[in-house]
């Protein structure tokens, strides 16, 4: 009897699971996991034939009589029992979200002010201008000593101011000699910098 028993639970759940079985997306779980929910449906139907029927013999053998409402009964837990099994393999997504590994550059950014680039330091320029002697052949005006004066040196443009600096013979000021000297080609690039930021404040 227990053999026929099994045998009709076993008949009536591929039966239902061949009935449920095109309505759950196959994609959402491997094979293995599908297969376990299978076998653990089988299991629970087996079980809710034993809880529910009143065997009987016949002179074919063993069958099973139930009652309308334990047949109701049984369908609903099997079909409960299928789903609930299948929502527990369904991937879930992740509560916190995903995350973005920062670049250590971005973090670095993030995490303070940004540096500050300094511009030149126009009292360097003023110092470097007094103290290297060039008040004494050049006035910040428009008067005219050895060398012109320097009022208008602003509409010059860098690179000008510069050559004049480090190579004053590249270009000479009509009516003026090359008497300035050659050393302030010896100056380190950031002196030149603040030197040629203070001559553009002189107009």
């Amino acid at each position: 009897m227990i053999g026929s028993r099994v045998s009709i639970s076993r008949n009536w759940c591929e039966h239902t699971i061949t009935y449920f079985s095109p309505h759950i997306p196959f994609s959402m779980v491997s094979f293995h996991l599908w297969w376990g929910v299978e076998r653990s449906y089988f299991l629970s139907v087996r079980l809710f034939f034993d809880l529910f029927s009143t065997p009987f013999s016949e002179v074919s053998g063993a069958c099973f009589v139930f009652k309308r409402s334990n047949i109701f009964v049984i369908s609903v837990l099997a079909v409960f029992t299928l789903f609930a099994v299948v929502a527990c393999v369904e991937p879930t997504e992740n509560p916190f979200g995903t995350t973005t590994p920062v670049p250590a550059t971005e973090k670095a950014s993030s995490g303070g002010s940004e540096p500050v680039v300094s511009g030149p330091d126009i009292a360097n320029g003023e110092s470097l201008f007094k103290g290297l002697g060039c008040s004494a052949c050049h006035t910040t005006g428009s008067d005219k000593l050895v060398g012109p004066g320097l009022s208008g040196i602003s509409s010059k443009g860098n690179d000008y101011i510069l050559e004049s600096i480090v190579d004053p013979a590249a270009v000479i000021v009509y009516g003026f000699n090359n008497l300035m000297p050659t050393t302030f080609a010896s100056l380190k690039e950031s002196d030149l910098e603040d030197l040629i930021a203070y001559l553009k404040t002189l107009g």
